[in-house]
């Protein structure tokens, strides 16, 4: 796939302590103050810290038993406070520990992993000179999973291909008496951008009627023989050089891919298995269109180029590729066949009037006026979005609509 470049943004947890726990856990500030500040009863203060620290010989350990490892000591610090309190804390003390991510092999070596650590794979830097089990022992497997540490999970893969299948009725090969339907379908779509060919029933014959190792098109047929919706992919397969094994490299390229009835993101989750079927090595997909509807969910990765188009002998003036589809999206999104949810309108409204206006700029509506303090709500709470990052997540979530409720 081949798009716009994309920054990441790294995810930070925060951890707020109340105003007790920050003035110290067990008390010794405000007995330090006391001392430092010189108090005029200073007979009186010795004799409070020493109470005080009687009083901490006398109390009973919460933990029945000494803990050797400071981490532990620190656990059992104060037993007046909750477990989940302490359990907190010491999260913090753990995110305050951390280091950023390792610049070479020898600091990422130096490194705890806390999952990692419990596993049987070769350490940093470990010399390895043999095949062989880490773990010898391991003709007994364990049923139950092992406890992970926090924010892991374990999940299923299932690797073996024998229960892959297409999920769409009705989808099969587009054949030479679809053309007609494949047409009409193509010219309604097409009709939504600002910029598409023009096709008829000569061309589109030409470019989709299904050819071994050329172009492969399937078709959503409905009741009466009704076609409702397409998708289509070409072949490009690219030569591999200097391999031992490997002699080529065949790349499947999405082409055309219309919807009326289908989830976009159910056909082309279709249109991965019928390319993997036909043993394709690599889906490729540029990022226009409705493409952004499922290219994150289906895992496409992000490529390192552009696709420039050149049109012959025809002029056009500038044109904002987001600003077109957000516009055209927000014309589309009035004419649903079914209303979404309040929730999804809410959602829709607020990305929607960040990315024209961008920050709420009116006074809060009064509780009365219940409709529009949830409109009021919902643009708020994208306060700080950039107009661009809003019109990008507006045309997605706009889409999915679309894809879901149909026009």
């Amino acid at each position: 796939m081949m798009a716009e470049d994309s920054e990441s943004a790294a995810s930070q947890q925060s951890l707020e302590l109340d105003d007790q726990d920050t003035c110290g856990i067990d008390g010794d500030n405000e007995e330090e103050n006391e001392h430092m500040q010189g108090s005029p009863g200073g007979d009186l203060g010795a004799k409070r810290k020493k109470k005080k620290q009687k009083r901490k010989k006398e109390k009973p350990s919460s933990g029945g038993a000494k803990s050797d490892s400071a981490s532990d000591s620190q656990e059992i610090k104060n037993p007046g406070l909750p477990i989940q309190k302490l359990q907190d804390i010491q999260r913090a003390m753990e995110l305050l520990s951390c280091q950023g991510p390792a610049k070479s092999i020898d600091e990422a070596a130096k490194h705890k992993y806390q999952f990692w650590d419990t596993q049987p794979v070769p350490k940093l830097n470990e010399v390895v000179t043999s095949h062989g089990p880490i773990e010898a022992d391991k003709e007994n497997i364990r049923q139950e999973p092992y406890s992970l540490p926090q924010g892991f999970m374990w999940d299923t893969l299932d690797l073996s291909n024998a229960d892959v299948s297409t999920k769409t009725p009705g989808l099969r090969p587009m054949e030479r008496r679809d053309i007609r339907q494949v047409t009409e379908l193509l010219q309604k779509y097409l009709r939504r951008f600002q910029l598409a060919p023009s096709m008829g029933e000569e061309e589109v014959s030409h470019w989709f009627l299904p050819q071994d190792n050329i172009i492969d098109t399937y078709v959503v047929e409905g009741a009466g023989g009704v076609l409702t919706d397409f998708a289509s992919f070409y072949t490009l397969p690219s030569t591999v050089m200097h391999h031992p094994l490997h002699r080529s490299l065949k790349a499947a390229y999405s082409f055309y891919n219309v919807h009326t009835q289908t989830p976009l993101l159910d056909l082309m989750n279709d249109a991965l298995i019928l390319a993997k079927l036909k043993g394709f090595d690599v889906f490729n997909a540029l990022d226009l269109m409705e493409n952004k509807v499922f290219l994150d969910k289906l895992k496409f990765g992000i490529g390192d180029g552009n696709l420039q188009y050149y049109l012959y002998n025809w002029k056009c003036p500038p044109m904002d590729p987001d600003k077109a589809e957000f516009e055209k999206v927000a014309a589309d999104v009035k004419n649903l066949k079914k209303r979404p949810t309040d929730e999804e309108l809410l959602h829709l409204y607020g990305l929607y009037k960040q990315a024209v206006v961008g920050d709420v700029n009116i006074d809060k509506p009064g509780m009365t006026d219940l409709k529009g303090k949830a409109k009021w709500d919902a643009w708020n709470s994208r306060k700080g979005m950039s107009k661009d990052d809003a019109m990008a997540a507006y045309i997605t979530v706009a889409s999915e609509m679309i894809s879901k409720y149909g026009m």
